[in-house]
């Protein structure tokens, strides 16, 4: 298959605050016919028709369009797809069917817990910041509001078209079997057609130095979600760092806070049975990684008991936090998080055509030309000062705390409603005896950061030829108690190996108490063994303990040279 996929750096944060949703709304719209190819359905049905597809979507500060097609078809879809950027139709007639598609869309958004607490997030922004805004649009913002304020909501498409689609706001990537000699002759004929615009794309105006007011920003939301969770979600808000690509300093700081190995804030938490799980990090794109700031975030899933002790989870946090920063950067955890994120890349397996331009395409929007392929995922170079300055900003005066917890709904104290995704939560200060122990935080002694992770590999080379060349498994041995099969890779050569480990038992359905029994042994392993495979994993060992009708299996994948330490 061949794939193109074309980038435009405009997105939810750059349309009208009177038309919420307008971007996503274009998106739509564009796909729906243009001057030279105006039937509605040509492209999907011509797509369909050679065993292509195409899909779109809309990002805070871009919008990704992109397409497949088998490759003898590929000159022909090129130019549908390029004439969509030529000259859109954009009929008012096709409004109101895309419409209801976003709607569609929208209804399926209502039930995560995620997208509500980032929309609960974004109504704290300042006033005239974009983060305030509700990307997703519905039938309300796009129609309703818009003919109560008398807003004309086709010319408002058209008119965000013509400033904002202009070539030199895109950046396309196309990957086929053609000689790279005649796919550029192609592209080029074909995408030069698309006429340089009046684009304002950059966010100007109206935006404050920080996203959020300090003052609403640092209180106590009680969140009541859709699912049966509860959830503590700490956030910070930093100045922007795509600039520090390089560096990923984000990157440094969620390693170390996320860790789950002796010394870590899991360790600690599931040790008084206060915790499940903890993530901590950045998303790395769109609401929480734009051109305005950076979020931090810490999320952990709380025991019962764990809900009783909030106060004491958030000053383990704190107290970590406050430890990591005593300590400062260290050169050899970013080392190993370098190693990892190359062998990575140098290993990765190979995408789709799709998937590979769609993510080419965005990058060539964030990074020079040397960096388009190597930006995204891996670091060039320390930088402990940026690393620290990110690390000193995470203090508990400038935190947002959100408590997301099921049992709200039957307390009823949520009686505030946001306007758009209509989550239920209430507001309150932050206990004074919490404020006061974290103004002079000592440290539990028992936080530490991540001892060397003896699970990177550095050792890439093949094994000789094995004397077992069938292209089936081979048992090679056999005693009473096992039987020991394996099977030559013959096709990838690449230095990665899978070993599955399966116990096999009839006990497993002999009633329903033991299934239900076995599940919860498999769950209890991974979590006792967590402390140790977590360092696995993070050095792209891949551990599973899955439990079936036979069973139990146990799977590790990743490099030869570090399985046997770990299995």
């Amino acid at each position: 298959m061949a794939a193109a996929a074309l980038c435009v750096g405009v997105g939810s944060f750059h349309e009208p605050k009177h038309l919420q949703g307008l971007a996503h709304f274009l998106e739509h719209m564009v796909f729906m016919g243009s001057e030279k190819y105006p039937r509605e359905n040509y492209f999907d049905a011509f797509l369909n028709k050679y065993g292509g597809s195409d899909n779109a979507y809309t990002e805070c500060e871009k919008t990704v369009y992109k397409m497949e097609v088998h490759q003898k078809h590929l000159g022909r879809a090129l130019d549908i797809f390029a004439n969509f950027f030529v000259a859109p139709l954009i009929k008012e007639e096709s409004m109101e069917r895309e419409l209801q598609a976003i709607d569609n869309e929208f209804q399926l958004v209502l039930p995560s817990d995620s997208c509500r607490h980032q929309q609960l997030l974004g109504s704290i922004a300042h006033e005239a910041h974009p983060m305030r805004k509700f990307m997703w649009g519905n039938t309300k913002s796009l129609k309703e509001v818009p003919l109560i304020e008398g807003v004309d909501a086709h010319a408002a498409l058209r008119s965000f078209f013509e400033e904002n689609y202009s070539p030199e706001l895109m950046t396309l990537a196309v990957q086929s079997k053609h000689s790279l000699d005649d796919l550029e002759q192609m592209v080029s004929k074909i995408f030069s057609a698309i006429p340089k615009r009046t684009a304002t794309s950059k966010l100007t105006g109206f935006l404050p130095h920080e996203p959020f007011p300090l003052e609403q920003f640092t209180k106590l939301y009680k969140v009541q979600p859709v699912k049966k969770v509860n959830n503590l979600s700490v956030t910070w808000a930093l100045p922007s760092l795509l600039h520090e690509y390089m560096t990923k300093p984000l990157e440094y700081i969620s390693y170390v806070v996320g860790h789950e190995g002796a010394g870590s804030i899991l360790a600690y938490l599931r040790e008084k049975s206060w915790a499940l799980s903890l993530v901590a990090g950045n998303e790395g794109t769109g609401f929480h990684h734009n051109s305005t700031c950076s979020l931090f975030d810490v999320t952990i899933s709380l025991t019962e008991d764990g809900l009783k002790h909030i106060g004491e989870v958030l000053t383990a946090v704190f107290g970590f936090l406050a430890m990591v920063q005593r300590k400062g950067p260290i050169e050899s955890i970013f080392n190993e998080i370098r190693t990892v994120s190359d062998n990575n890349f140098r290993w990765c397996e190979e995408e789709s055509p799709l998937d590979y331009v769609e993510r080419l395409c965005s990058n060539m929007q964030l990074y020079p030309p040397e960096h388009y392929l190597l930006g995204e995922t891996c670091l060039f170079e320390y930088d402990p000062a940026i690393i620290q300055n990110c690390l000193d900003m995470l203090v508990p005066q400038k935190a947002n705390i959100m408590i997301i917890s099921c049992r709200y709904q039957k307390q009823g104290i949520c009686t505030l409603k946001e306007p758009y995704l209509e989550t239920q939560y209430c507001v309150q200060d932050i206990p004074q005896e919490w404020t006061s122990a974290w103004a002079n935080l000592t440290p539990d002694p028992y936080f530490d950061v991540p001892q060397p992770n003896k699970y990177i590999a550095t050792d890439f080379s093949l094994k000789e030829e094995a004397d077992y060349q069938s292209e089936l498994p081979v048992q090679v041995r056999e005693t009473g108690c096992y039987r020991l099969w394996y099977k030559k890779d013959t096709k990838f050569n690449v230095p990665k190996a899978c070993i599955y480990f399966q116990l096999i038992s009839p006990v497993m359905y002999m009633s329903p108490e033991n299934a239900v029994l076995m599940d919860l042994l498999g769950d209890i392993l991974l979590q006792n063994m967590s402390e140790e495979t977590n360092a696995a994993v993070c050095a792209s060992l891949d551990f599973s303990i899955s439990v079936h009708e036979n069973g139990l299996t146990i799977r590790v994948i990743g490099f030869n040279e570090k399985l046997p330490v770990l299995f």
